[in-house]
């Protein structure tokens, strides 16, 4: 009986450490590498007509509320290479920002293109106003395709305004940070969209019996970096289709190597700890 016993342990060991390789294998796999080409950014402000009653209108906007707006259509190359910046180093983008380079169709290939809706600054025309009320700003709606289908993927629309300040003293400046700003924006959108997978490899660090630590099977393969966020998964199945629980949090602490960082538990520890020791299917999903 004892050693049925200890057969029907070992048979159940090797059952959980292979599900949870396979479970490595297998959202490992869905960190696809795609191409993005960056299009051009227009400039798609609607300007009016000029009119005599327009001109009037603006003219008694401009007495009420004693400030005066101006389009600078001259940034918007600017904007471009914000955009530029904030589609590099993402791990599974390669930025290729040549749009006439010749696209190899056998690959997956994105398209990120801007359109800028408004540009330019605003100078309060009050005397001793507030440095606050007068500011640079820029809004631009990102849109991503997929090359080969011409889908739309997504679009966002990014706002951005910055006041006037001892650090920006002019409209000017505090319109360059505006922009500046842009490519965070488009950073932490696209890593939205193409998140890293992974799972928890083992269990690390405990204090006072609490878990504070894990490792992941993600490293330097997918540029992981300190301080990056994870959200972990319970995974399941109802007919035949994958549903995710979220039970926890997770931030990197160390890179440790090609495919191992050690991990501090933000949030949910007593779940994450109870579901490694059931052996249950846990999914990382990568969150900035």
């Amino acid at each position: 009986m004892i050693n049925l016993l200890r057969k029907g342990a070992v048979a159940v060991m090797l059952f959980m450490t292979s599900a949870v390789a396979m479970a490595q294998e297998d959202y490992l796999s869905r960190n696809t590498v795609s191409n993005l080409y960056l299009d051009d950014v227009v400039y798609a402000h609607a300007e009016k007509k000029p009119t005599a009653k327009r001109a009037f209108g603006e003219a008694l906007k401009t007495a009420v509320e004693k400030q005066v707006t101006k389009q600078r259509q001259e940034y918007v190359p600017a904007v471009f290479e914000q955009m530029k910046r904030g589609a590099m180093g993402l791990p599974r983008l390669v930025l290729k920002d040549d749009v006439n380079m010749e696209i190899d169709s056998t690959e997956t290939n994105f398209m990120i293109s801007g359109a800028v809706t408004s540009i330019g600054t605003t100078t309060s025309l009050e005397e001793n106003a507030p440095a606050y009320k007068s500011k640079g700003f820029v809004h631009v709606t990102i849109t991503l395709k997929n090359i080969a289908t011409n889908e739309v993927v997504g679009t966002k629309q990014i706002k951005r305004e910055v006041g006037t300040s001892s650090l920006e003293p002019s409209t000017e400046k505090a319109l360059i940070s505006a922009i500046d700003m842009v490519a965070s924006d488009v950073n932490y959108y696209l890593k939205r969209l193409f998140p890293v997978y992974g799972t928890i490899l083992d269990k690390g660090r405990l204090k006072k019996e609490k878990l504070k630590e894990v490792y992941i099977n993600l490293g330097e393969n997918l540029s992981l970096r300190k301080g990056q966020h994870f959200t972990v998964y319970k995974i399941g199945q109802i007919s035949g289709r994958e549903t995710k629980t979220e039970i926890g949090r997770l931030r990197v602490s160390d890179v440790k190597g090609e495919d191992i960082s050690a991990c501090s538990i933000s949030s949910g520890w007593k779940n994450i700890s109870a579901e490694m020791d059931a052996g249950t299917q846990l999914m990382i999903v990568s969150t900035d």
